[in-house]
């Protein structure tokens, strides 16, 4: 019987005893929790930090701002660009306007969007060298008034509804590369010819030219590498 009651006495102490080491190690634990909501307080913090350096470099080297919503005009882009904007890819319908107050710009980039029309003031962007117009929805023809833009060098418009090519583009006397694939164009006004000294480039594949239209075209340009 004292054997018994004995081991009665010792199981209860070591119960008692573990429950003590329960609780000590308990309030040892204490620190580290608070430690650990310390360190989420700071990863809560930390997406507002992010968010702060995205806003100040999402504007690239070429001026091109990302993960901007469809439909978009990019204004900021248009603030933030200096010579080169790039709007490629953003959803824009319309033309954006923005754009028109930035006098200096020399490259223009608006590929891959849904633009329809351009509007006649483009001529006031008298400085643009380059001029990316692929992948749109433009029909009709590009407006008379590009003749306003004397530093063109690279006109590309392919992939778009066009049927037609503006008799003014004669005027461009820096026209190195013309990029027309792609449309429904099957003719070809006569004032090509003005410049075909500078002209190196001529991409006219996937229209609608005659196999006559085309050997026109190669009369009036007899330096320019045609493709049809």
């Amino acid at each position: 019987m004292k054997l018994k009651k004995y081991n009665r006495k010792s199981v209860y102490l070591s119960m008692l005893g573990a429950a003590v080491l329960v609780i000590l190690s308990g309030c040892s634990l204490w620190p580290g929790n608070s430690q650990k909501s310390g360190n989420q307080t700071r990863n809560n913090n930390q997406p507002a930090q992010n968010n702060e350096t995205n806003t100040n470099t999402n504007v690239n080297k070429s001026g091109n701002t990302d993960n901007q919503p469809a439909g978009n005009t990019g204004e900021e882009t248009v603030k933030e660009s200096g010579a080169t904007i790039d709007l490629s890819g953003k959803g824009l319908t319309e033309f954006p306007r923005e754009i028109l107050s930035q006098r200096g710009v020399k490259k223009l980039i608006l590929s891959n969007n849904r633009i329809k029309s351009l509007p006649a003031e483009i001529g006031e962007l008298a400085d643009l060298e380059e001029l990316y117009l692929d992948a749109n929805k433009l029909t009709g023809a590009l407006p008379a008034e590009i003749r306003k833009m004397p530093k063109l060098r690279i006109l590309d418009a392919h992939d778009n509804g066009l049927t037609g090519i503006p008799a003014e583009i004669g005027q461009l006397k820096n026209l190195r590369i013309v990029n027309f694939s792609g449309n429904k164009i099957d003719t070809m006004p006569n004032e090509i010819g003005n410049i075909k000294g500078n002209l190196e480039v001529l991409n006219i594949s996937g229209n609608g030219y005659s196999s006559d239209a085309i050997r026109r075209i190669e009369d009036m340009l007899p330096n320019t590498q045609v493709i049809f």
